[in-house]
């Protein structure tokens, strides 16, 4: 089975759909569309609270991972998976940007800081998991846990813009 990669008409994240589906719906903004659809064929956005900027994770001051989508419905938790990028590496260094700027390093700074690794092993070999939870009002919650580790890394208390 092979899937086709579009985004979202509505919000812009990434969809995965199967070839010949006729409605797709999107994990972020949770809107429906068939594949392909442009922004005026969707159906209106749920009310309530949303996200007011993407949120990704800076890999290089030029390359980021975007993992909110601007326009995401509020709350929401999200779960993306990181690995090691070297050799035998000591620890993940996070820092999430939240903005719209395709460069990371054109976004605003929301916070930084380093996750220690227990395990060691080729790059691509070690994961972590950054996961998300976000409450209506924006404040932000972001847990980072090594595969096979019980405690994960939490930094709390991060405000994200709401739309």
């Amino acid at each position: 089975m092979t899937l086709e990669a579009i985004t979202c008409p509505n919000c812009g994240a990434p969809l995965e759909v199967e070839p010949g589906a006729e409605r797709v719906r999107c994990e972020y903004c949770r809107v429906q569309s068939a594949p392909g659809a442009s922004p005026a064929d969707v159906r209106p956005t749920p009310s309530g609270p949303t996200l007011g900027a993407t949120v990704s994770v800076e890999v290089t001051e030029d390359l980021g991972v975007a993992i909110l989508a601007k326009g995401a419905p509020l709350p929401l938790t999200k779960t993306e998976t990181f690995t090691t990028s070297r050799d035998d590496q000591e620890s993940f260094e996070v820092k999430l940007c939240v903005g719209n700027a395709e460069r990371p390093a054109d976004n605003e700074r929301l916070a930084s800081f380093s996750v220690p690794l227990v395990a060691r092993g080729p790059r691509g070999t070690v994961t972590a998991g950054v996961t998300f939870h976000v409450a209506a009002d924006g404040t932000a919650r972001i847990a980072v846990k090594e595969k096979g580790v019980d405690a994960p890394v939490v930094e709390d208390g991060l405000r994200l813009p709401v739309g």
